[in-house]
């Protein structure tokens, strides 16, 4: 549902589900994150996709190649190349 929502767009509704798996106690994996950070790209939301990539990081899930090059694409479609340059 999470990737359904941030592929329409709706990512408020996708922050939502991810509140709702942290109130029932379930842990959200790389694979959350990723669609969440691939929302942010649809967004063009890179202030969110920092804060989203924190919280990755804060539950100890390690980012892939994959968590990257999302992260560089938003950062490029941002024009911060500074940013995408550092990933």
């Amino acid at each position: 549902l999470i990737k359904a929502n941030c592929d329409a767009h709706r990512l408020e509704a996708a922050l939502q589900l991810l509140e709702a798996m942290l109130d029932f106690k379930l842990k959200p994996d790389e694979v959350i994150f990723n669609n969440l950070l691939g929302g942010c790209v649809k967004e063009s939301n890179a202030e969110l996709a920092k804060r989203i990539y924190e919280d990755m990081i804060a539950a100890g899930i390690r980012p892939s190649n994959a968590t990257f090059s999302i992260l560089i694409r938003l950062y490029s479609q941002c024009r911060l190349l500074d940013e995408a340059v550092d990933m």
